[in-house]
């Protein structure tokens, strides 16, 4: 059969690059080493898309993250002072360069004029071949070089959340006590419930797996838990264990979130990091880790995402994918270029003899004209 004008509209004009209702929740976790490079390839990735991540959780973020392009992301992050960030923090904010005249070297003041004897030789100057050259000293007006400026510290994780969620879906709690600057939570609600993502990173063994668990304790809310561990177990090492887990924090891991009806999500033995190309890297380990509500465990997908264009080595992305109605704000984008013109043309044709022209017409009257137009144009495009 063959397409009518209004198929080939639908197929074509009213694509959106926006996400629809009732897809499922997609979230990343993500190392970012603070480095900015990582931070640039982790948003072109993003970029070319159709699908892409209702949030990003990040571990330690680079320092210029408030100041850098995102893509359509909000951000979420912290000073690890407190203090506030604000755009003059910014280390590539052009410094302030004196006045001119305030630059110019200082003229000597005008010698006092020698007058030469009419009959003395003038004494030769022998210059010494030993002696060294004087000195030149800096004049004391000049401008001090100006130190480069860094960026200001942030906490060890933060969030990237997609504009398409309204700011009234999600809330975000940093953590306080031992846990503070290395685990944040983002409470975000759907038509069915509330899903808590703790962003979670234990920079330097410095986690405290016990105060983690009471954030996760609220039986309320659906947990989910990612991020960078920094811990062994076998559960997850699988075949890359070394049985090295000294202090026993795996362990102690593994078994609070038992006790707290968490699932493991990864599968054991598929490394989530690499020291150098995963393919001829001779150290990889699993370091980032995924645990969700045991009751929603059939919601759930997860994935190491493997061959992303700047995370071929150190830490992948990992995904999870979870079946929860998550409503989005959708915007509709039409695609010009792919719009049949010659009968889209017909269409406006036939709606504007519906706005009526009037001979001579007043300002008042013009406005409604163009609006009428306007009309024309937005109908033929849905009709």
């Amino acid at each position: 059969m063959q397409s009518t004008l209004t198929d080939q509209l639908t197929l074509n004009v009213l694509k959106t690059l926006r996400l629809e209702d009732g897809r499922p929740c997609l979230i990343w976790s993500i190392n970012l080493k603070q480095a900015h490079e990582r931070l640039a390839n982790l948003v072109r990735f993003t970029d070319l898309l159709p699908r892409r991540p209702d949030v990003i959780a990040i571990q330690d973020p680079p320092p210029r993250l408030p100041y850098a392009y995102v893509g359509d992301y909000w951000q979420s992050w912290s000073a690890a002072d407190g203090s506030e960030i604000t755009p003059e923090d910014d280390p590539n904010l052009p410094r302030y360069v004196p006045p001119y005249p305030s630059r110019k070297k200082p003229q000597p003041a005008d010698p006092e004029p020698q007058i030469a004897s009419p009959t003395a030789d003038p004494e030769p100057q022998i210059a010494s071949p030993t002696a060294d050259p004087e000195p030149q000293t800096a004049s004391p007006t000049a401008a001090p070089k100006s130190k480069k400026r860094s960026a200001k510290p942030l906490t060890k994780v933060a969030f990237l959340i997609h504009k398409n969620i309204l700011p009234a879906q999600y809330r975000i709690v940093e953590a306080d006590g031992k846990n503070k600057g290395n685990v944040a939570t983002l409470y975000l609600a759907t038509e069915q419930e509330t899903i808590a993502i703790h962003n979670v990173y234990n920079h330097e063994y410095t986690l405290d797996i016990e105060e983690l668990m009471e954030g996760v304790a609220d039986r309320s809310f659906v947990q989910l838990m990612v991020g960078d561990y920094n811990l062994h177990d076998r559960e997850w090492d699988g075949e890359l264990w070394k049985g090295s887990d000294p202090e026993g924090q795996g362990a102690l891991l593994l078994s609070e979130t038992m006790q707290n009806a968490l699932k493991l999500l990864n599968t054991p033995g598929v490394p989530t990091y690499s020291r150098g190309e995963e393919e001829t890297g001779k150290y990889l380990s699993v370091l980032d880790l995924a645990f969700v509500t045991e009751t929603i465990t059939d919601r759930v997908e997860h994935e190491i995402l493997r061959n992303v264009w700047g995370f071929t080595s150190d830490h992948r992305i990992t995904q999870v994918s979870i079946d929860l109605n998550l409503v989005r704000q959708t915007n509709t984008r039409y695609i010009w270029d792919l719009t049949p013109r010659a009968e889209f043309e017909v269409l406006v044709l036939q709606l504007s003899k519906k706005v009526e022209l009037p001979e001579s017409p007043s300002r008042e009257r013009l406005e409604q004209v163009l609006k009428g137009t306007f009309w024309c144009d937005r109908n033929a495009i849905t009709y």
